[in-house]
């Protein structure tokens, strides 16, 4: 699991177009903006939703991580809060450009599904069917790219090893 969050914090830095061909397509974005005499930071979130914790962190890049916190997954209702709780200091302020999710499952990662962005089935009480990538992107405001955890490493290996 120590690679995937590694992976992850590297991989935050995309924000996803929702036909899953596209996946994968880095969008770049200004990390700071002035908007009059103010230089505002600008942010992606990083989230490493595990069955036995999560982990979430604001950066630009692998070794850019501004914040991070780390917490036991709990009911939906109490973990999910938790995350909202970390990113929103930084939404309200506009500071938050995109979160990346890397999560267990199974999840539907079908992006013309009524049900993209949820966990399906799942032994974790309480999770089957919760919408991940609704209550985020809802809660914050951001866009959000979700994908399973071991996609979400793969991709980050990709896209920060230079031979690749």
């Amino acid at each position: 699991m120590s690679s995937i969050l590694f992976d992850f914090k590297d991989i935050c830095k995309e924000v996803v177009d929702l036909d899953p061909l596209y996946r994968y397509n880095v969008i770049e974005v200004e990390t700071s903006l002035t908007a009059g005499e103010v230089k505002m930071n600008r942010f992606y979130g990083g989230i490493e939703a595990g069955g036995t914790k999560f982990v979430c962190m604001m950066g630009n890049g692998p070794e850019e991580i501004q914040a991070e916190i780390r917490f036991p997954t709990t009911p939906p209702g109490q973990t999910l809060q938790q995350v909202l709780d970390f990113f929103r200091p930084y939404s309200s302020r506009g500071e938050l450009v995109a979160v990346g999710v890397g999560a267990f499952g199974p999840l539907d990662i079908s992006a013309g599904s009524p049900t993209y962005g949820s966990i399906t089935t799942t032994p974790k009480p309480g999770w089957a069917q919760v919408d991940l990538h609704g209550e985020i992107s809802q809660g914050l405001g951001v866009p959000v790219s979700l994908d399973t955890d071991v996609n979400a490493a793969a991709a980050g290996e990709y896209y920060w090893i230079e031979e690749n």
